[in-house]
């Protein structure tokens, strides 16, 4: 499901990753642009997925985690409750070639912590305007979002990978996703 990202959608995104950059993305030891751009690129998906539940007229809680301690985050964090199912929101950039290859990434200790946290669904969403080679997001060139769709977070573990790189020791095709529609319903 392919979904407009509006300018309204850029800024917040942008003002969250200057708002919560002490928080965010530290583990990775990027530097300050490039954690500032996953941020953003994670902010973005949030909006459009909370964008899309209120055009289908669907009941749900947002946890806003701005401001909030790094503490805070790894222990209590969810995105999005939703009949009473706590989803997390995987959000990924892409570039001119295209999402349709791509896959859903975990690292472990991203799973482990999923399952602490009590994830029940996880969805995943892609953005455009991503730089491969600057791994950046390129704002100028980010206009539009797609819901991929989601998967029951325990089933992520189905889908083990030869890790080749951080955070792909789970990989799990995007044809294996169920359709978004299935999870509102």
């Amino acid at each position: 499901m392919k979904i407009k990202i509006t300018k309204e959608i850029i800024y917040k995104a942008i003002d969250r990753s200057e708002a919560s950059i002490g928080y965010q993305y530290d583990r990775f030891k990027l530097s300050l642009n490039m954690r500032k751009s996953m941020i953003v690129i994670g902010t973005i998906g949030e909006l459009i997925f909370e964008q899309y539940l209120k055009g289908k007229e669907v009941e749900y809680e947002y946890e806003d985690e701005m401001h909030k301690s790094l503490d805070y985050i790894s222990k209590y964090e969810k995105d999005f409750e939703l009949n009473n199912d706590i989803i997390e929101i995987k959000t990924s950039g892409y570039d001119q070639a295209g999402y349709e290859h791509l896959n859903l990434l975990y690292s472990q200790d991203q799973y482990n912590s999923g399952i602490r946290k009590g994830f029940d669904k996880c969805v995943l969403i892609f953005v455009n305007g991503y730089d491969r080679n600057e791994r950046m997001l390129r704002i100028e060139n980010c206009n539009s979002a797609t819901i991929a769709g989601y998967i029951p977070f325990k089933d992520i573990s189905k889908y083990p990978s030869q890790r080749k790189y951080y955070g792909d020791d789970y990989k799990v095709p995007i044809r294996e996703l169920y359709n978004i529609e299935t999870l509102i319903k």
